[in-house]
């Protein structure tokens, strides 16, 4: 490993004991086989010093054991019974979901503060700025927040442009 040359930080024209301590311990911490980094497609296998044995094969895709992983699964479930949890189809994903050519669901949580234009309140969508409004001039009181559409998924159906109104 290559060593580092002490460095002026502090640029007063010499090098102090601190700067002297930092450069040996950056260096001293570079030398050691811990800190090496490994390349994983190297063909011969390291043999870990004092042993003639090669170290265990690792994945780099899932470095967790079928043991470790099967715990995992009991505590937290697999994916399908996350899915069910939420009552979501199979791989949901509520990012750019669409039912239909002229529906979309909103998730409440990806609108904008509330505001008001001449047709009645209206809400942004942050990712996709498409506009929600709500089914009549007002958005439900009940659906609220601090001014902010409540979290929660909302269908709603196109009526132009990047301009949608909730369902009944």
């Amino acid at each position: 490993m290559a060593k580092y040359k002490v460095k002026d930080i502090n640029k007063n024209g010499e090098i102090d004991g601190w700067e002297q301590a930092k450069y040996d311990a950056i260096n001293k911490s570079s030398d050691s086989p811990a800190k090496q980094i490994v390349d994983p497609t190297m063909q011969q296998q390291m043999v870990q010093p004092m042993t003639n044995i090669p170290p265990a094969a690792s994945s780099l895709v899932n470095p967790f054991s079928p043991q470790a992983q099967a715990n995992a699964q009991g505590i937290f479930g697999n994916q399908q019974m996350k899915q069910n949890a939420v009552n979501a189809p199979f791989m949901y994903s509520p990012l750019n979901q669409k039912d239909k050519k002229n529906e979309r669901i909103f998730i409440g949580e990806d609108t904008d503060l509330i505001k008001k234009d001449k047709k009645g309140e209206y809400a942004v969508d942050m990712f996709t700025k498409d506009t929600l409004r709500p089914a009549g001039k007002k958005f439900n009181p009940n659906k609220v927040v601090d001014g902010y559409v409540m979290g929660g998924d909302y269908p709603a159906v196109k009526i132009s442009n990047k301009n949608f109104r909730l369902k009944q």
